[in-house]
């Protein structure tokens, strides 16, 4: 259980593992769930897989996998992970809240457990369970935008990366924004953030479009969560921007 609660230390209350063994016996057939168990929802993270319309949990802890029933908040759980996806079938880290119960298979007869998924959270792309341990602090690390209101963002070859960094001791956020550098206070407690008013440089370039939509973005933030090395920003109208860190020798 030393993973699990390393990975607790490093994820927000909003964010929590569910053992799927915990709730598990070993019976004549091997490794059952216990009747008490079935109806226990819970938080959790794994590595979430689709493929031939099916999709697949292994618990980050545990180890275990089991097919994730087509019922609940399944479908937001697969429209958020065909959006993010690499290639067919590729593996994405992905936190939800649910429960074991028993479904009847895609073949045979019978019942097997299905992670039912109550509640869709996050998908985490470019995260994986061992480096979900890793603790990123939100102060003083360079943050890169790699999604802006749940779309991909790549830096055009004349542009530098829009990022910020926060820096406490002189309480203050500086960045770049597309066009311009970009300053300002903010405030931070608990998970919440919030940024204050911001000035920058009067740069022109093509991308002012892109630099009006991040800094509307940053206007709304109002909270975050830090999985490994990714940060999203979100307010009262969800997902605002996905960060990445970025370390230099």
């Amino acid at each position: 259980m030393l993973r699990s609660r390393l990975l607790l230390q490093f994820i927000p209350a909003a964010i929590a593992l569910a053992v799927f063994s915990g709730c598990a016996s070993e019976g004549k057939r091997g490794r059952q769930m216990q009747p008490a168990c079935a109806a226990q929802s819970t938080r959790m993270a794994g590595m979430y897989e689709y493929l031939a319309d099916a999709g697949w949990l292994t618990d980050w802890a545990s180890g275990k996998r089991a097919p994730v029933a087509m019922e609940a908040d399944n479908a937001a759980l697969e429209r958020a992970y065909l959006g993010v996806r690499e290639e067919p079938g590729a593996a994405v880290l992905v936190t939800l809240e649910g429960r074991i119960a028993g479904r009847p298979p895609m073949e045979g007869e019978g019942t097997r457990e299905h992670l039912i998924v109550e509640r869709f959270d996050q998908v985490w792309p470019g995260e994986s369970c061992e480096k979900s341990a890793v603790a990123t602090p939100l102060e003083n690390t360079y943050w890169k935008l790699v999604a802006l209101n749940g779309t991909g963002v790549e830096t055009h070859a004349d542009q530098r990366e829009i990022h910020i960094r926060l820096r406490p001791e002189e309480e203050r956020m500086t960045g770049f924004a597309g066009c311009n550098q970009i300053m300002g206070g903010y405030e931070t407690k608990g998970n919440s953030l919030a940024f204050g008013p911001m000035g920058s440089t009067m740069m022109a370039c093509p991308y002012l479009d892109d630099e009006t939509a991040f800094l509307g973005a940053l206007e709304g933030v109002t909270r975050f969560v830090i999985l490994g090395e990714s940060l999203v920003l979100s307010g009262d109208t969800g997902d605002l921007a996905r960060f990445r860190a970025v370390y230099f020798e």
